[in-house]
């Protein structure tokens, strides 16, 4: 969509921008199960009770990514300042 849609000036993204709009793409299912939200508050899993039953897979994603990035041999993102 970036360079298909022409996207990257449309919006006048930029190096920052390109790469959240990429993480939020490949995290946005991450880990996802195939179940719905309803599904896990129903059946009471551990994803449901982490997250209090709100926005259950999203709050998992979310989590997951994280995860991922607490690993320091994963974190690609360590070596960007916070400015």
């Amino acid at each position: 969509m970036l360079q298909s849609c022409n996207l990257l000036q449309k919006l006048r993204l930029n190096k920052l921008d390109t790469l959240s709009f990429l993480l939020a793409a490949v995290c946005h299912d991450l880990g996802h199960d195939g179940m719905t939200n309803s599904y896990h508050v129903n059946a009471m899993t551990i994803r449901a009770i982490d997250s209090n039953d709100v926005a259950v897979q999203e709050f998992f994603h979310a989590a997951e990514f994280f995860r991922i990035m607490n690993d320091e041999s994963m974190n690609f993102l360590e070596d960007i300042s916070r400015d």
